[in-house]
């Protein structure tokens, strides 16, 4: 599956805007830190959420005609997509080293295209927080925002998504349920990784049964060992169909989102064993 931003999120482009937009910090757990092993840095993060408008009279089955033109900016020529009220967030640090600068540069020249970050072999992304309350769909869904083209001798926005993303029909919450419960994510292309972040947070207080890992081939995260290294994004999306449900993602986004916590966590080594074969052929869960 491939998306393009371009097409379904309208940002304001400009380092200063993107910056100062994206600037809030969740604080790091330091009992979470102190459960993870020797050599293991964390870093705060956060989970900012854009804008985005509906006014397509196509898409789900059922949906309710939208309101014409957009009821969010009052303007004909918003940026649509299908025929419900869609909101992103994404996960972001403003960390140097980990934060996506090029994202930011392809932000100036016009491209509507969320933050990024890179990762060495064995680093993870950690994000625990709350699901919305009862909505028509969610989904989280790590992406290869940019690579880098030989032949252009610059970044190119690919906005490919990697490996199956997690939803309200199989993420795993403390509760069971797929709403307004508790969740954790594991984002990592190293085994020993995700097992010493799980490790912590399970010592931490958090459920075995609320752990979801998402796990990448280790090619994506190649910050230690290129000059030009893969730009990632890790995209929440939240779909609606009716004012109530609107309403309650405008709660996610005003309490439960700033309560998120989001960890960038940098590993002692590396590299990452995680391949395309073997997610293919299901040798890791």
């Amino acid at each position: 599956m491939r998306i393009n931003l371009s097409k379904l999120v309208s940002l304001l482009a400009g380092t200063a805007t993107v910056l100062g937009y994206f600037s809030g910090k969740a604080a790091a757990n330091s009992i979470f830190q102190e459960n993870l092993p020797p050599g293991y840095q964390v870093n705060s993060g956060s989970l900012v959420v854009g804008q985005s408008c509906s006014c397509a009279s196509f898409g789900l089955p059922g949906a309710p005609p939208p309101p014409p033109p957009c009821s969010e900016t009052g303007t004909k020529d918003e940026l649509c997509f299908g025929s419900s009220n869609t909101r992103y967030a994404w996960a972001y640090t403003n960390v140097a080293g980990i934060n996506g600068q090029e994202c930011v540069e392809k932000q100036n020249e016009d491209y509507t295209i969320g933050p990024c970050f890179q990762l060495d072999g064995d680093d993870a992304v950690v994000i625990y927080g709350k699901t919305p309350e009862q909505i028509t769909y969610y989904s989280m869904t790590l992406y290869n925002s940019l690579s880098y083209s030989q032949s252009l001798g610059d970044y190119a926005v690919t906005m490919a998504s990697i490996n199956l993303d997690l939803n309200n029909r199989n993420l795993k919450t403390a509760s069971s349920l797929p709403f307004n419960s508790n969740y954790a994510v594991i984002i990592t292309s190293n085994t020993g990784t995700l097992k010493a972040v799980k490790n912590a947070l399970i010592k931490s207080g958090i459920p075995d049964k609320a752990i979801n890992s998402y796990l990448f081939p280790a090619k994506y995260a190649n910050a230690a060992t290129s000059a030009n290294p893969e730009q990632l994004s890790f995209l929440f999306r939240l779909t609606t169909q009716t004012p109530q449900e609107k309403k309650r993602v405008n709660t996610f986004v005003e309490q439960t989102a700033p309560a998120t916590k989001v960890a960038f966590i940098k590993a002692p080594g590396t590299t990452g064993d995680v391949t395309d074969s073997s997610l293919k052929l299901g040798k890791i869960i």
